[in-house]
């Protein structure tokens, strides 16, 4: 309403308002997007919306954060997220919530023993380190894709995995043969270093969402 009245103002005067210089007619031409670039980031903060609260369980050695949907009753599909570089920090958790809020059971799992970090060169080294020990990232990541299975609370028949980055090439790895019946992928920005014969194993749709710049070859986590 108010652009609508604004639109109509004294044809004398319209020029005055108009931008003068490039930089300000540039300016004006994005302002439409930028507004709208700016409620879509606002609509999809998950610390602005209303959201469930998970809490921590344990699978084998290791922790995990599980969120349940409310008002939805097993058998429900579930999702394991797999974290970034960062670890499993409150990030990953806000979105874990709201993946539940989606009706899904959603398990993220931790691949740091507990640590995260908020500096890049300390979440590098936090990578790295847990790359010495695929055996173990493996069997979390297997017992929280069984536990959306075995627990009476979700029963899982349809099961996904989502990750960022340093999870994203674990969701993709974990698809490849080392899990059975993978409903789904979703990759954000990161791949499997994987060779072709083991990509050809990946049989549930794969959705890969990557910057047409990203540097791909710093996601992967090592050549499996």
């Amino acid at each position: 309403m108010a652009g609508a009245l604004l639109g109509l103002g004294c044809g004398t005067h319209q020029s005055s308002a108009q931008p003068r210089t490039l930089a300000e007619q540039v300016s004006k031409r994005d302002e439409p997007r930028l507004r709208a670039e700016a409620q879509f980031a606002r609509a999809h903060d998950p610390r602005l919306v209303d959201r469930l609260e998970g809490s921590w369980v344990t699978i084998g050695d290791s922790r995990a954060y599980l969120t349940l949907p409310m008002g939805v009753s097993a058998p429900m599909p579930g999702v394991v997220v797999i974290h970034t570089a960062r670890g499993l920090n409150r990030d990953i958790q806000l979105w874990t919530d709201r993946l539940a809020g989606e009706g899904y059971a959603v398990i993220a799992v931790d691949l740091y023993r507990g640590r995260s970090a908020e500096a890049r060169e300390e979440a590098l080294a936090l990578r790295d380190d847990a790359n010495k020990r695929p055996e173990e990232n493996k069997a979390i990541i297997r017992s929280a894709y069984d536990l959306l299975a075995s627990d009476p609370r979700v029963r899982a028949t349809r099961r996904a995995l989502v990750g960022w980055s340093y999870g994203a090439g674990w969701a993709t790895f974990m698809a490849a043969g080392q899990l059975a019946d993978v409903n789904a992928v979703v990759a954000h920005y990161g791949v499997a270093d994987l060779v072709p014969e083991k990509m050809a194993k990946i049989q549930s749709p794969h959705l890969l969402i990557c910057g047409d710049r990203y540097p791909l070859h710093e996601a992967a986590f090592f050549r499996a």
